[in-house]
């Protein structure tokens, strides 16, 4: 048995603050589980941490050693610690920045071989002075260093950047990141394959209808409907968790029952179903119509899409399906006081980075008038814990003259920002569509209210 006299971070564990509370966070566990360490318990393994023994930690701190060796065991079951015969310093992965970062979504190029009518970043030609391999590389690194431990990584199509292979090399590097890759799946080659299986725990294929004409007419290109599908098959062959990512709208709605039941024949993990946005192409093609309080409760399309969303909250399926908007399921109701932030703030932080390097608080926001910095000009850290960022990222859906004194908050738990921008032009604008498809779901659970 391994002698107990130090502690020392799992290969796949952090130690991190968020908002006042340290959290044992298996980064491998897709759950977000966290184990909350308080009491004063999280000065006792920060000094674990550092490479100081079990005996003079007793002593530092007046514990009896029995009762610390099962606190640290029960730990250790949980596979976030592990003991070790040498002092070992595990305090690279303990992280306190505030507000905490937890997640990175990195659009490594906007070049595409596809030309979907719907892209809300316009992917087509690279940008102007689009990041270089090793730019994106030192990126991931400091990321790494502040705490970061989700990745998207998307496009335009990121496997088309030129250096892809070692960025996902350097992914595959380091354990504590649990990385998403999303992709139109029709480029990808079996070396591509290969390094994705080591670098990313999940793949996301984008299918935008289930029949393959009306698909392919979405993606501007023929064919483009068999080859993703041939891939997501290839991929989950390997035994790569391999996901559908679904873009609602006005003309694809009515596919929505058969594409979970293709999600289902095919064997995929989950089924991420999004909403259209308003912003690049979706706006040049005039895909998104404006919603306002005079039609958003007589409006076909959304009752439509409000009895679709009401199905699969209880369907039965052998996919995980994430609906484009929080609603209740099997009778769960949200709290508001238990949402302090808006964005889901309060489970994830996460920030954007686009390929010319400007920095994000939101992807669905990716417009000149919330580019917080430059990474060429700034660090992650100073754009993260700029005034800018926080007041973006802390503000709690109280704030939200929209939201403030709505009797339907517990429900939704506040309007997306994102969609209320595209939709009105500022931050405090009505999200009709999310407002209203949460008023109906309150509705019909009076007594839950």
């Amino acid at each position: 048995m391994m002698s107990r006299t130090y502690v020392q971070l799992a290969d796949r564990a952090i130690f991190k603050s968020r908002y006042g509370h340290w959290y044992l966070i298996d980064t491998a566990r897709r759950e977000r589980e966290r184990i909350l360490i308080d009491g004063g318990a999280e000065q006792v393994l920060l000094s674990l941490f550092t490479g100081t023994s079990i005996d003079v930690t007793c002593r530092n701190f007046s514990l009896e050693r029995t009762e610390l060796c099962d606190f640290l065991q029960g730990l250790a079951d949980e596979n976030v610690i592990v003991w070790c015969e040498k002092a070992t310093n595990s305090t690279a992965k303990c992280h306190d920045i505030d507000p905490p970062l937890d997640s990175l979504n990195a659009l490594l190029t906007n070049t595409c071989n596809l030309r979907c009518v719907h892209c809300y970043v316009s992917s087509g030609k690279p940008m102007v002075g689009e990041l270089t391999g090793d730019e994106w590389i030192q990126i991931l690194q400091e990321a790494r260093r502040l705490g970061v431990f989700e990745l998207n990584v998307s496009g335009g199509e990121a496997t088309l950047h030129r250096k892809f292979i070692e960025i996902a090399e350097h992914i595959a590097s380091v354990p504590t990141f649990n990385a998403n890759l999303n992709t139109n799946g029709i480029l990808l080659q079996p070396e591509h394959e290969e390094v994705i299986a080591r670098a990313f725990t999940s793949v996301q294929v984008s299918i935008d209808d289930s029949v393959a004409t009306k698909h392919d007419q979405f993606r501007g290109r023929q064919g483009s409907f068999d080859r993703s599908v041939k891939t997501i098959s290839r991929l989950i062959e390997r035994g790569i968790e391999t996901n559908i990512g679904f873009t609602l709208s006005r003309s694809n709605f009515e596919a929505l029952d058969e594409i979970v039941t293709l999600a289902e024949s095919l064997g995929v993990t989950m089924l991420n179903i999004g909403l259209i946005a308003d912003l690049g192409r979706a706006s040049q093609n005039s895909l998104v119509e404006k919603i306002g309080p005079e039609t958003a409760n007589v409006d076909p399309f959304m009752e439509a899409v409000y009895q679709k969303l009401k199905k699969l909250a209880s369907r039965r399926s052998s996919v995980k399906i994430l609906l484009p908007f929080r609603v209740p399921g099997n009778g769960a109701v949200l709290d508001p006081r238990e949402k302090r932030f808006i964005c889901d703030g309060d489970n994830t932080q996460i920030l954007y980075i686009m390929a010319n390097g400007n920095i994000m608080p939101c992807d669905k926001l990716p417009i000149e008038p919330f580019s917080y910095g430059n990474i060429r000009q700034a660090s992650l850290f100073e754009v993260w814990t700029s005034q800018q960022m926080k007041n973006f990222k802390l503000m709690s859906p109280g704030q939200l003259p929209k939201c403030k004194a709505c009797p339907h908050l517990k429900v939704c738990g506040g309007a997306c920002v994102a969609r209320a921008y595209q939709n009105g032009g500022s931050l405090d604008s009505p999200d009709w569509t999310s407002c209203v498809i949460a008023q109906k779901f309150s509705q019909e659970t009076p007594a839950q209210r």
